[in-house]
């Protein structure tokens, strides 16, 4: 049940009014599926940290908010409000990855799996990311004929330099790039979106870098030669040079939802007048639908079962042997291997094409006839069956990933 969900009036040109007679409660029956439903253009900005759950919430808001259809409306009021959407949150560390991705590619499975930091697929393409507490995410849903991939970015972009040099503001000045990414004057982004498009809407999330620790973003993001070359059809993300835009999170999260309202609010004269509505969502807020979405997000069937396929080829110098994995939807399909090793592999080979076995180390390992092989492998694959912390070089100086994480 919604408990603490408010609304918000708008003035469109001079700021949004937060006085209290603009802020009203709904009756505790009141779901937030109802809410979802309404028409309108509405704000909701989750008060909940955990990744799973904000990412199934983005989708079950997009899933209810109403969309029109041209063919039974070929004529629309013009003076009608929007249905379009703006939601916000911030996660605890996590990379996520976009729908056609390949996970082992584009993150370093195995230090994700030594801090314990969830690896998640989400349901838009679009490339890998990392979330933590010091960025905040933004999705805009509109109607599809509403649609824009520079729209909501660019106002993004005016909102954050119009604060200017505010206490709290920006330390650098924003543009958008030929691909509407946010970038600072140096081209060092600090903003990647995805997308995610169907017949009658469309919505546009992206994440800020406001005081996020690039350290160990690199680090998380970082495929060094020990892991192997992977080759395949799934999306490949751009590299590209980040940076923070050093603004504090409440005045950016105030900032974005004075531009959506300013672009989609309508002015008022009283308390009967329209009003863009403001709604924060607590995790008792959420409904079971919710729960089921961020459960199914973390099987291994979401999370790996969607990569396309791909060959997965190791080296290892100091044992001599070299190994290629041929693998399906995450599951290991056959295996070769150089003609001195090949009988501490044919176990392996025999399960993998008559049964399969999921890509993950510890499983493979487990039809390897060789310990030392076997470890390997489980290490390079995803770190399993290692309990070492991961060490990465900071300026001239080694630090555990675990402290830079706090």
């Amino acid at each position: 049940m919604i408990r603490r969900i408010q609304t918000l009036r708008t003035i469109k040109r001079p700021q949004i009014c937060y006085t209290n007679r603009h802020q009203h409660r709904y009756n505790s029956t009141v779901t937030l599926e109802t809410i979802a439903s309404q028409p309108g253009p509405q704000i909701f900005v989750s008060a909940i940290s955990d990744p799973f759950l904000n990412l199934a919430l983005e989708e079950f808001l997009y899933d209810h908010m109403p969309a029109r259809d041209p063919k039974s409306e070929p004529n629309p009021d013009p003076d009608a409000l929007s249905n379009n959407r703006l939601v916000i949150y911030v996660n605890s560390p996590c990379v996520v990855i976009g729908r056609n991705q390949n996970p082992w590619r584009e993150a370093n499975i195995p230090v994700l799996e030594s801090l314990r930091i969830p690896m998640i697929r989400r349901k838009s393409g679009g490339g890998t990311v990392v979330h933590d507490l010091g960025n905040v995410n933004y999705c805009f849903m509109t109607s599809n004929e509403d649609f824009s991939r520079e729209k909501h970015s660019k106002m993004i972009m005016e909102s954050v330099n119009a604060v200017g040099d505010a206490p709290g503001g920006p330390n650098v000045e924003l543009k958008l790039n030929s691909r509407f990414d946010i970038v600072d004057i140096s081209d060092n982004k600090v903003s990647g979106s995805a997308y995610k498009i169907q017949r009658l809407k469309a919505y546009h999330h992206g994440t800020m870098l406001l005081n996020s620790k690039l350290d160990v973003l690199k680090a998380l993001l970082h495929r060094g030669e020990n892991l192997g070359v992977i080759e395949g059809n799934g999306t490949a993300s751009v590299k590209s040079p980040v940076t923070n835009i050093g603004m504090e999170k409440n005045l950016f999260i105030e900032t974005v939802i004075k531009g959506f309202s300013g672009m989609y609010g309508v002015d008022f004269e009283d308390e009967s007048g329209p009003f863009v509505q403001l709604n924060v969502i607590q995790q008792s807020d959420l409904p079971e639908k919710v729960y089921n979405t961020a459960e199914e997000m973390k099987t291994y069937h979401w999370a790996y079962g969607q990569t396309p396929k791909f060959t997965h080829v190791i080296k290892n110098d100091d044992l001599d042997v070299e190994v290629e994995f041929f693998v399906e939807k995450g599951i290991l399909k056959d295996v070769k291997a150089d003609s001195e090793h090949l009988q501490q592999f044919k176990y392996l080979k025999s399960v993998a094409q008559n049964e399969g076995v999921q890509y993950i180390g510890g499983k493979i390992a487990a039809f390897v006839t060789d310990e030392r092989l076997g470890d390997w492998i489980a290490k390079t694959i995803d770190g399993s069956g290692t309990e070492k912390e991961e060490i990465v070089l900071v300026g001239k100086k080694e630090k555990s990933l675990k402290d830079m994480l706090g």
